[in-house]
């Protein structure tokens, strides 16, 4: 599970501007995507220029873990068909 189309990202920082202005002025947004068609929608959903400016940004995903999805970047592992003896 990724950043998506930056739909959440951008409600999430309305709702915190609208409610903790203080806090939308001191925070920031960082998504971390493998996919540069995904992250170009991100930048387009929440504009350079627009309320959310110098809040928000997308990273490259990097490292052992990128692409294998959350519960690869959490530490969660599963082994497939282990049993319980």
């Amino acid at each position: 599970m990724g950043g998506g189309t930056g739909r959440l990202a951008r409600d999430v920082l309305d709702h915190v501007r609208a409610a903790a202005p203080g806090v939308h002025a001191r925070m920031r947004y960082t998504c971390v995507e493998i996919s540069a068609r995904l992250a170009g929608m991100q930048r387009a959903t929440l504009g350079a220029g627009g309320a959310h400016a110098g809040r928000f940004s997308v990273r490259a995903a990097t490292g052992p873990w990128a692409g294998q999805g959350l519960a690869a970047a959490a530490g969660v592992h599963a082994r497939a068909g282990s049993r319980s003896a």
